[in-house]
Parts: C-alpha cells; sequence; structure tokens
C-alpha cells in the first residue's frame, strides 16, 4: 500500500498526509508538499511536524502558494513573532515566505527573532543565519 492508496482511502489521515508531504518536499514538489500539509493541519491544527513541513514547503513554493497556504504562512509568521520563544531556522524560513509575500515588516520581525534565539554557544548556527560573519 502506497502512502497515496492511503490517503485515496482515507483522506484525512494526518501520518498518511505528513508522510506524503515530506516525500513531495523531498522530491523537489515543494507546491504538492505544501498542499498536503495545509490539509494535514486542518485536519491536526497542532501538529508541529505538519507545521514545520509546512514552512518548509511554503519557504521553497515561493510565489506559487495559494491565497490559503499565503494566509496560514502570515498566521503562523504572526504568531511566532510574538512567541516566547522562537526556533531560528523556521523563523528564517518564515521570513522569506513573508518577503516573497510582501510582508517585509513580518519578515524584519521573524529575523531579529531568529537572531535573538541564537546564543555564543551557538556558533554554527550563528554561521548558518548570518554567513558573513
Amino acid at each position: 500500500t502506497t502512502i497515496e492508496g492511503v490517503l485515496k482511502r482515507e483522506p484525512a489521515h494526518p501520518k498518511a498526509l505528513i508522510a506524503a508531504g515530506s516525500i513531495y518536499l523531498r522530491a523537489k514538489d515543494p507546491v504538492t508538499a505544501a498542499a498536503r500539509f495545509e490539509t494535514a493541519l486542518k485536519v491536526s491544527p497542532n501538529d508541529a511536524l505538519a507545521r514545520a513541513g509546512f514552512i518548509d514547503a511554503a519557504s521553497a513554493a515561493g510565489p506559487q502558494l495559494t491565497p490559503a497556504q499565503a494566509k496560514l504562512a502570515v498566521s503562523y509568521a504572526d504568531a511566532l513573532a510574538t512567541a516566547p520563544t522562537a526556533d531560528p531556522v523556521s523563523a528564517c524560513r518564515l521570513a522569506w515566505v513573508m518577503v516573497q509575500q510582501h510582508e517585509v515588516p513580518s519578515a524584519d520581525k521573524l529575523l531579529d527573532r531568529a537572531v535573538a534565539a541564537v546564543t555564543p554557544s551557538t556558533p554554527s548556527m550563528l554561521k548558518m543565519l548570518l554567513p558573513m560573519t
């Protein structure tokens, strides 16, 4: 049984949707991946894997996001910009999505959060975020 076969029988199966999204993302099809993760988030809105996968797919899909996906990305950006802690990688990827959605002030906030989340004890993360340092 393939993942797509499972989804034909159970279109709202969250684990199968996340697995399919991950496969499409690795196969360099971020548009289909974003759609699978978006559906997974409709079924299971608090699923951290679905949210992380959606952010990865959205950053790779760029301007090809649907209006609903762009709105979802903006809602995640707003939440992350005000969260007590922020994952710097997710913040950077969402910042890229915000730039592509012409939401530059949101991108600025996210990048500020990403840099603030990196401590001197994580030089490799700082180098990834700010390669010129």
